[in-house]
């Protein structure tokens, strides 16, 4: 649903499912469906574990992006709180959103790799793989969202961070560390 939903967005301009700007039923539909989703991935992690063949040093890599992403996540959620839920608020272009414009969805999707490679469940490859193309494709309705409401300033932001990451992204990242020590 979730998907179809994004999916509709994108290539309908009459149709807006996300982001909602305002709590209707968009944003409770978008947000019940996330949490049936979260707590099928959870639930399939738990009993489908260990079903795939994975050699155990890719189960503790694994395990090492999971904690990495899910930090990354939280403290990227953390930071731009309300306008993380598609909801209206200021445009927030500092700490992880200087180095990237999605900093949530890269650290889903460094979730669904390192969930997959720590728990070798078969059925979370699919679902999870299905989960990386939404979350490909969820920034492009935001995007065009977010032009609207923060106009060229938006604009601006866009042409100096990368939608997920890219050169910008790890060339900052080492000046700014270089720049500290």
């Amino acid at each position: 649903m979730l998907l179809v939903g994004i999916v509709g967005t994108v290539v309908n301009d009459s149709f807006s499912f996300w982001p909602p700007g305002d709590r209707d039923w968009r944003f409770w539909t978008y947000w019940t469906a996330s949490t049936i989703f979260t707590g099928s991935v959870l639930t399939l992690t738990i009993l489908n574990r260990g079903t795939l063949a994975m050699p155990l040093w890719i189960r503790y890599i694994g395990a090492i992006v999971l904690v990495v992403s899910v930090v990354f996540t939280a403290v990227s959620a953390y930071y731009i709180r309300t306008a993380t839920l598609g909801l209206e608020g200021q445009l927030y272009t500092g700490g992880a959103y200087r180095y990237t414009r999605n900093p949530q969805y890269v650290g889903f999707i460094g979730i669904a790799v390192g969930l997959i490679a720590t728990a070798a469940a078969k059925l979370l490859v699919p679902l999870l793989a299905l989960c990386i193309v939404w979350l490909w494709i969820h920034p492009r309705p935001e995007e065009a969202w977010l032009a609207e409401q923060y106009g060229s300033e938006y604009e601006e932001y866009c042409e100096r961070v990368p939608r997920f990451v890219d050169g910008r992204t790890f060339r900052r990242l080492l000046k700014d560390v270089g720049d500290k020590s």
